[in-house]
């Protein structure tokens, strides 16, 4: 079993930047990294298809086998990035978690330039305004062990950055800065909900 606090989770919703930060961080620190949404895939870990969604319905508990077993071989702290990681990463091994957030029109952008179809795109955008990643993390560790970082106007390398400060104890975790339904209220975007 790796010894305690060895892996640093990257969640957020689809499209936010985690797949980019979670690779630059790895190499960053010299640590391991492992897809969480790469792996489902590669490794078969489903329990079927989500035809509402359009997505596959991933077996958590496979994913946590093979999570911890990873992180027995690698004998090194890792990263461990997807929306998944707050359901697979138990707390007993977090160092810390990173909740990557983008402004949804921005979000919005960029899903459409991977080919979402619009449900998914709203139902994403929702869960973003609604903070539901950020509270699934809040829920699985505590607010103390989770850091939400705002990437909407940030370089992947400025995010790294500032995990680093957290990681490195310059920079105190903070949660609860970001408002996007008062940002979209603001700016007359609510439409982008609907």
């Amino acid at each position: 079993m790796p010894s305690a606090r060895k892996i640093v989770v990257i969640t957020g919703t689809p499209a936010v930047g985690k797949t980019t930060v979670s690779r630059l961080l790895a190499k960053t620190l010299g640590v391991a990294q492992v897809d969480l949404g790469r792996v489902v895939k590669q490794k078969g870990l489903t329990l079927g298809f989500d035809s509402e969604r359009g997505t596959l319905v991933a077996d958590t508990h496979r994913l946590l086998e093979l999570v911890m077993e990873r992180a027995r071989k690698e004998n090194r702290p890792t990263i461990a990035s997807g929306h998944l990681a707050p359901d697979v990463v138990p707390k007993r091994v977090l160092r810390m978690a990173f909740v990557l957030r983008c402004s949804p029109d921005v979000l919005r952008t960029r899903m459409r330039r991977r080919g979402y179809g619009e449900e998914k795109i709203r139902e994403n955008l929702m869960a973003e305004t609604l903070d539901v990643c950020l509270l699934e993390a809040i829920s699985a560790y505590g607010r103390e062990k989770v850091h939400e970082i705002d990437c909407t106007r940030k370089t992947p390398r400025e995010v790294v950055e500032e995990i680093v400060d957290v990681l490195e104890g310059r920079r105190k975790p903070t949660v609860g800065r970001i408002d996007w339904l008062a940002y979209l209220e603001d700016h007359g975007k609510t439409s982008l909900l609907v």
